[in-house]
């Protein structure tokens, strides 16, 4: 459900703004909530000693995932862990050769 929801949104943006928004929210939302509903129900049961434990961990994947995929990101494109040269406003960027040429096109 959850990848029916990103294929078809390759036609629902062609169509309109709102309804890639529907399509995103109820296809992902549901597919998201059935498999996160699901996990959630057998962490709880397998781990029954320490359910908010278990219920936490499964919870916290989408956003550990995100934690973990900037982490490994940062560390391909800038390993050196170089500051950002250019500020423009509140935003800033690099423009060092050895990270830009390190960003994929």
């Amino acid at each position: 459900v959850f990848n029916l929801g990103v294929y078809t949104s390759f036609f629902t943006i062609q169509s309109s703004l709102w309804s890639l928004h529907v399509t995103l929210g109820v296809s992902t939302g549901t597919g998201t909530g059935m498999c996160s509903g699901m996990s959630m129900m057998y962490a709880a049961t397998w781990i029954k000693t320490r359910v908010g434990l278990g219920t936490a961990i499964v919870s916290s994947t989408l956003g550990g995932g995100s934690f973990i995929f900037n982490l490994v990101t940062t560390y391909f494109i800038n390993p050196h862990n170089f500051e950002p040269d250019i500020s423009v406003g509140e935003s800033k960027y690099f423009s060092q050769d050895e990270i830009i040429n390190r960003v994929p096109y």
